[in-house]
């Protein structure tokens, strides 16, 4: 048995104690059906009063919990008097929350966490941001194992609304333990936008399948959808040179089934997809046929986002992927063009379906990672946990999505009906150690945030964007060969650079060589066999 998994047992037969304490009193009624024992005959009620005060107990003395985060950007935290999450937290759970705060880069924070674990001077609980920490951290040692106190049998409600087994193994190291608490999925409102005013000025309708999509990139590439005579516009531009980036995953998803082109199983439970398929290549040859006729930007290889971003504003693109509407884009581009007119393009149907912007994931957007500091605490990891738990409740979850009322929300009878956006809100992101708090999905919260009636429908289109189907990796069926992916990918994305600039004919031959090359030189079928039979062994494929 190893040092971790004896942790992971004396933990939670630590915490089994703790629980057994804390419900003591209610024991002996329980050993006597839920009556009470009488007092003996002569003895004294203990519930009676005997003339005296007794003493009060002192009250509990707060948990002290630090939390070591690392955040993009500066926020402004409140001062302790104005905290109402903290002050909530220590009344509600009685819990005093710290949070140690890296702002800015995320080698910063790395580093300060490297000084503390060297120095052995561990907060209670980390919160990764990325899962690459995460899983670094718990091949360092220097997380507590928590299988056997956190699991789908054991955790509160709240949490189990989100956690899935799928999620909790793809936490996992290879020993098959798990070292935190997930955070929910991403919130997604990502998604291509669309010049509406060029498909009316071109008699053109909102395009609905990938056929009727080719049409219409086209048209905007060569019919002057800016009216200025001259043929420069494009359909599409992007910045970058991978393919599997999430600017094409709408174009990717609709061909091979999957946002990144990569293997799902399908309704039948039949495994589909892979970089070497035949749907791949359907796809690449869709978007060498919109490189010929000019509808892709021939700079996208090398554009940068700010590039790409200008050409937007200039009216030189039809078709652009943002995270959000667009609003300080459309913005800029009616300085030039006051009739510019930009509007979510709705995810097309092609061969493989209705294609998506999202992957569909139960990969968590952090893990909030306990340390061995806490191995003999059992009562302080059973207080974190009842902090995640408490942050995903009704009452935490406001707070972390509005703020404190009158300062960051306002309410009407009852209800908040107005955000006030600004430094006393910066801060409700940093704090959430539960990632996107669901709330702020549902109607009631998105008409809070958008209350335009136009932007309010677009993002609500936005967050109803959401794939039947997702990858095995993305949906903890399976774990990516990471010792093999780096170099199948990077081949992969150079040759499918090629194939759509035409720099490589994708005819039989061609295509043919790519897929020998794949699976052999690259180990692409040693790849394919560690995932199927993983997938076998997880009861996912028969």
């Amino acid at each position: 048995m190893n040092r971790k998994r004896v942790l992971s047992i004396a933990l939670a037969t630590a915490l089994v104690f703790v629980v057994a304490c804390s419900n003591d009193a209610g024991v002996k009624e329980e050993e006597n059906g839920g009556a009470q024992t009488p007092p003996a005959e002569g003895a004294k009620d203990p519930g009676a009063s005997s003339g005296a005060e007794t003493p009060a107990a002192a009250p509990e003395e707060p948990a002290t919990i630090e939390v070591e985060r690392g955040f993009s950007v500066s926020v402004d935290i409140p001062p302790p008097e104005q905290d109402v999450i903290l002050q909530t937290i220590r009344k509600d759970l009685n819990i005093d929350l710290k949070y140690a705060f890296t702002f800015g880069k995320s080698d910063d924070w790395r580093a300060k966490m490297g000084a503390r674990v060297a120095a052995n001077d561990l907060p209670e609980a980390i919160m990764y941001f990325n899962l690459g920490d995460y899983r670094k951290a718990q091949a360092d040692g220097y997380l507590l194992p928590l299988n056997d106190v956190f699991n789908l049998e054991t955790m509160p409600a709240n949490i189990k609304s989100y956690v899935t087994e799928g999620m909790l193994y793809y936490i996992t190291d290879p020993n098959g333990e798990y070292h935190g608490l997930p955070s929910r999925p991403p919130s997604l409102s990502n998604g291509l936008f669309i010049r509406k005013d060029w498909l009316e000025k071109l008699d053109l309708a909102m395009p609905t399948t990938t056929d009727e999509l080719k049409d219409v990139m086209i048209a905007f590439a060569n019919r002057d959808p800016d009216g200025n005579g001259k043929k420069d516009t494009y359909a599409f531009s992007a910045s970058g040179s991978s393919m599997q980036q999430q600017l094409w995953w709408q174009f990717l998803s609709a061909f091979t089934g999957d946002v990144r082109g990569t293997y799902w199983v399908d309704d039948a439970g039949a495994l589909r997809g892979g970089l070497a398929s035949p749907e791949m290549r359907q796809y690449l040859q869709f978007m060498h046929d919109l490189m010929k006729e000019g509808a892709l930007d021939p700079d996208f290889a090398t554009n940068t986002l700010d590039r790409v971003t200008q050409k937007v504003e200039q009216g030189q693109v039809g078709i652009f992927y943002n995270a959000g509407y667009p609003t300080a884009i459309v913005d800029n581009m009616k300085t030039i063009n006051p009739n510019a007119d930009v509007v979510v393009l709705p995810p097309v149907t092609g061969p493989a379906g209705q294609a998506s912007n999202n992957g569909k994931t139960i990969a968590p957007n952090g893990v909030l990672g306990i340390t061995v500091k806490l191995k003999d605490q059992p009562e302080k990891v059973r207080k974190i946990i009842e902090l995640v738990d408490w942050m995903t409740g009704d009452v935490g979850e406001e707070l972390l999505t509005f703020g404190a009322e009158g300062v960051s929300h306002k309410k009407t009878n009852g209800v908040v009906t107005e955000f006030i956006a600004g430094k006393e809100s910066n801060y409700l992101a940093a704090y959430s150690l539960v990632g996107t708090p669901a709330l702020k999905e549902k109607p009631e919260a998105v008409k809070v945030f958008y209350p335009d009636p136009f932007l309010y429908e677009q993002q609500m289109m936005l967050l109803g964007d959401r794939p039947k189907y997702g990858s095995v990796f993305a949906l903890g069926q399976a774990k990516e060969p990471t010792e093999l992916a780096a170099d199948l990918n990077k081949y992969a994305g150079e040759m499918m650079m090629k194939f759509i600039y035409g720099n490589v004919p994708l005819d039989d031959a061609n295509w043919n060589e790519y897929v020998e090359t794949y699976m052999t030189t690259y180990k692409g079928q040693e790849y394919l066999d560690i995932v199927t039979a993983e997938l076998k062994k997880n009861g996912v494929l028969k």
